[in-house]
């Protein structure tokens, strides 16, 4: 959800905040910048939709100076550039009975950002947001793939019934197979000035084809195969970013590929580590790198450099 046009907000989780004050060095270029905390409020208007204001606490580390009203379900995030009126299109995946559906804003943005506001806004003192770094503030039509890196999604924290659940949700998806499953994407088509859309529902019913088609969609729709290869070398440096890293578990963790589908720009990519909250740090209970995140960025880039091959072949799969 935007707080302005730099600058993003979502729920403050403690554990988050901390970890984005102490970035390991080896990856802080591919973690988004942290802006501060703010202090938010909401009401309901006429229409039912929830209205956010938030208002910057001083002495935080603070990028953004001026207070904000958002609305949750208005707001820019829906991936529309002002002039550029889009709709956003929801294609049922194989097996589902409903028929294609078209919005004019996100409906999946928008019911995320609804339930996730109204969990945290309702405490008598006001809830509080963290601030971060809008990645695609400078794209004029945001693609996005957002992808559940790893094979464990549950913290060390985590009680005994809910780590069985996440568990049980990682081996019956990709997040088993390859480490990596799809947890949302949104890809702006130039011939029909449309967005499509698919959710983490969608993702976790995926096989590992399936999951291939998705990777494929996110480049072949936005006619932008030119994004492939700098997004495998953003990839590539992650990769030996982690792999350097001792002690530290990126549980739950989602990985954010994006570029710019504005097919007149020159391709502009970006590719960033997100949710944080049940990240550890160090622990001496684990030993050496992320295995669970490694296997899943190397299948990602297997994956990547077979869909390169074909399409410089010529040959669609």
């Amino acid at each position: 959800m935007l707080f302005n046009s730099e600058t993003i907000c979502k729920p403050l989780m403690i554990k988050e905040y901390d970890f984005y004050r102490s970035v390991p060095e080896a990856i802080k270029r591919f973690v988004p910048n942290l802006h501060g905390i703010a202090r938010a409020s909401s009401e309901t208007d006429e229409h039912g939709y929830d209205i956010i204001y938030a208002q910057p606490i001083p002495n935080a580390e603070l990028k953004a100076s001026i207070p904000c009203q958002c609305n949750s379900s208005r707001s820019k995030s829906n991936g529309c550039s002002d002039g550029f009126p889009c709709q956003w299109r929801y294609t049922p995946g194989e097996g589902e009975k409903q028929e294609e559906q078209i919005y004019d804003e996100n409906p999946w943005a928008q019911r995320t950002q609804q339930m996730s506001f109204k969990r945290n806004m309702h405490k008598t003192d006001g809830s509080k947001l963290i601030l971060l770094e809008h990645i695609g503030y400078s794209y004029k039509f945001p693609c996005i793939l957002d992808l559940k890196m790893g094979v464990q999604q549950h913290g060390d924290d985590a009680t005994e019934v809910k780590a069985r659940e996440h568990q049980k949700r990682c081996e019956k998806s990709t997040s088993g197979s390859l480490g990596v499953r799809l947890c949302g994407m949104q890809v702006y088509d130039p011939e029909t000035n449309t967005y499509f859309y698919t959710d983490k529902y969608t993702g976790r019913q995926l096989d590992e084809d399936g999951f291939r088609n998705c990777l494929l969609a996110f480049l072949n729709a936005g006619k932008r195969f030119d994004a492939l290869e700098p997004i495998t070398n953003l990839l590539d440096n992650l990769c030996k970013s982690i792999d350097s890293l001792d002690a530290c578990r990126f549980f739950g963790s989602s990985l954010l590929l994006l570029y710019d589908g504005d097919i007149h720009r020159l391709c502009d990519v970006e590719v960033r580590m997100i949710d944080f909250a049940n990240v550890t740090l160090y622990n001496e209970a684990h030993v050496g790198p992320d295995h669970g995140y490694m296997f899943g960025l190397k299948n990602l880039c297997k994956l990547l450099d077979d869909i390169k091959c074909c399409s410089s072949a010529g040959i669609e799969k």
